[in-house]
């Protein structure tokens, strides 16, 4: 039988859902491997002891920077409340950005509290729902255009009747 910490590190370890630990200083002290992958790492040592901010959230999706003070998902280190968001975005080992959902909430530490954070890839979310915007966009355009052209035909129509009436 597994003890409680080896079941627990092979649930975390086959987890779909990204999952790290950043100590009190903010540095990642636990990185499973769907965390590793989907931030383009190849190994879980890449990441270990690295500053989590500046590491995968240093920059907004405009290019500027993002400083560690306005981070709200390293909030939850003094705060001691969970935090939730879909407004922010990480980088990737190579420099590409994502946008994410995410979750964090402290952890008892050693010498503090820390975080755990949660995070998913929320890009083909993204993109579904402005392709859904696009075609109801799209489909209201449609309907204008249609109801114009309606009133054109009877407009045009009011106009013949004008015109035969004025001829007789």
């Amino acid at each position: 039988m597994a003890t409680a910490a080896e079941f627990l590190a092979r649930i975390l370890d086959d987890a779909p859902q990204p999952v790290w630990v950043v100590d009190e200083d903010g540095l990642i002290v636990f990185a499973n491997p769907a965390a590793v992958t989907t931030l383009g790492y190849d190994d879980p040592a890449e990441l270990y002891l690295k500053p989590s901010h500046a590491t995968v959230h240093h920059r907004r999706p405009d290019g500027s920077p993002y400083a560690e003070g306005d981070c709200p998902m390293l909030a939850p280190r003094q705060s001691g409340e969970t935090v939730h968001g879909e407004d922010e975005w990480f980088v990737r080992r190579d420099g590409s950005m994502f946008p994410i959902a995410w979750w964090s909430a402290p952890i008892a530490m050693p010498n503090g509290n820390g975080a755990v954070l949660a995070f998913s890839d929320i890009s083909e979310r993204r993109a579904a729902e402005q392709a859904a915007r696009e075609r109801d966009a799209a489909e209201i355009r449609a309907a204008e255009a249609r109801a114009a052209q309606r009133r054109l035909v009877e407009n045009l129509a009011t106009v013949r009747r004008e015109v035969a009436r004025d001829l007789h």
